[in-house]
């Protein structure tokens, strides 16, 4: 990726118009799975947390031009991290990037870590499991809709590599990817095709996260089942300690970056 580049203070300029111009982070016509970057943010002398910034942006890798990386802005977010999200801009490359807190992707309204007592992808099909569905009307309006349900079941199942209808080939890279063992991602596809329904998927995502959190680097391995779920883009982490950015380290299909 080239030698680190330092930060230095620099007035970011505005990208110009150019239809060979990379989209912005806020454009619709951005590519959700671009690669993005996770940082750790961690709390200031004021109490604000702020990331680790990286010298280098997701662009790096286009060419052999060194990134010129400086603040753009601090988003907002209504949903997801509740707190403001950095975004930093590439002068070399006019590429603008928001800097995502370990366990998010972008457009995520919430965060894959399948922890307890907090709202997470898996949250859905933990209570589809159990056979309870979510709202499908309520007087006082709630966060647990059965289409969003729906939805993060769905995302669920590609991630954990248990649709029926996936082939045997992305199953094994699934399976690679979660460090488990193919014939449980066969056993649980068979068993949602056996039984259609919300709970049936949700047994067999509960039955996947089970092995997945008895073992080393959950998060890493979830990150990279949902890239290659294709539910967002490569996740590149930024490691402050070595100044280092590194796309995740698993076993694929052999045509995915390492």
């Amino acid at each position: 990726m080239g030698s680190p580049i330092i930060f230095t203070p620099v007035r970011c300029r505005a990208r110009p118009a150019s239809q060979n111009a990379v989209p912005g982070c806020h454009e619709s016509q951005a590519d959700a799975r671009f690669p993005f970057i996770t940082a750790p943010y961690t709390p200031d002398a004021s109490g604000e947390l702020v990331p680790a910034r990286p010298d280098v942006g997701p662009c790096s890798a286009r060419d052999d031009v060194p990134c010129a990386v400086c603040l753009d802005h601090l988003r907002q977010r209504s949903t997801g991290p509740c707190f403001a999200l950095t975004v930093l801009r590439c002068l070399a490359h006019h590429f603008a990037f928001t800097l995502y807190p370990p366990g998010f992707a972008p457009h995520s309204r919430v965060t894959v870590l399948p922890v307890v007592a907090a709202a997470t992808l898996f949250e859905a099909a933990a209570d589809a499991a159990q056979g309870t569905a979510w709202a499908r009307q309520c007087p006082g309006g709630t966060s647990k809709w059965w289409g969003t349900q729906g939805r993060h079941v769905a995302a669920a199942v590609a991630l954990c590599g248990v649709l029926p209808a996936l082939d045997l080939a992305a199953q094994q890279a699934q399976a690679a990817a979660l460090r488990v063992e193919m014939l449980l991602l066969v056993e649980q596809a068979r068993a949602i095709a056996g039984a259609p329904g919300y709970r049936s998927r949700g047994h067999a995502v509960g039955a996947v996260l089970e092995r997945v959190l008895g073992g080393p680097c959950v998060l890493e391995r979830i990150m990279a089942a949902g890239y290659l779920a294709g539910l967002w883009g490569l996740p590149l982490l930024w490691e402050p300690g070595t100044r280092r950015l590194r796309s995740l380290s698993f076993r694929g299909d052999g045509t995915h970056p390492p």
